[in-house]
């Protein structure tokens, strides 16, 4: 159970770091609408993932659904920590088209990343929050964006 929660807590960390991420990158282009909206919508929805995976550890810590134990891997969460980490602390990329190939980078290595940690074994309700999180929406909402901009 200690090892979920802290892969819980490490989850936690990516989302609101990339939360972080997506406010700096709406302030830094809300000069262009389409690119402070989209910046805006993934900030939103990635806070929504902190509130899920603090829902999920919640739950875990309440004992009222069965989580199977798994042998979780938290190595590929910490090496997103440490990205996001360093890419907050670097001044915003100067082109817009620098922002969307990060964020790009980011959330196809965050998606990734969920996959490797094996969560998914720890049972259903688990595996749930997980696709939820691994999923390339992101990704694919950027790859758009950065195809009708001509970014890529």
């Amino acid at each position: 159970m200690r090892e979920l929660l802290d892969l819980l807590k490490s989850a936690e960390a990516v989302e609101a770091m990339a939360a972080d991420l997506y406010v700096r990158y709406r302030g830094a282009f809300a000069a262009d609408a389409e690119a402070e909206l989209l910046f805006s919508q993934l900030h939103h929805e990635e806070l929504s993932h902190v509130a899920l995976v603090r829902y999920v550890a919640v739950v875990a810590r309440s004992g009222t659904v069965k989580i199977s134990p798994a042998s979780l891997s938290s190595d590929a969460l910490l090496l997103l920590s440490a990205r996001l980490e360093d890419e907050l602390s670097k001044p915003v990329p100067s082109t817009l088209g620098e922002a969307v190939r990060t964020a790009l980078e980011l959330e196809v290595g965050v998606g990734e990343g969920y996959q490797k940690t094996r969560l998914a074994e720890c049972g259903p309700s688990v595996a749930r929050l997980v696709a939820g999180l691994a999923e390339q929406d992101h990704a694919e909402r950027l790859r758009e964006f950065a195809a009708r901009r001509r970014l890529l």
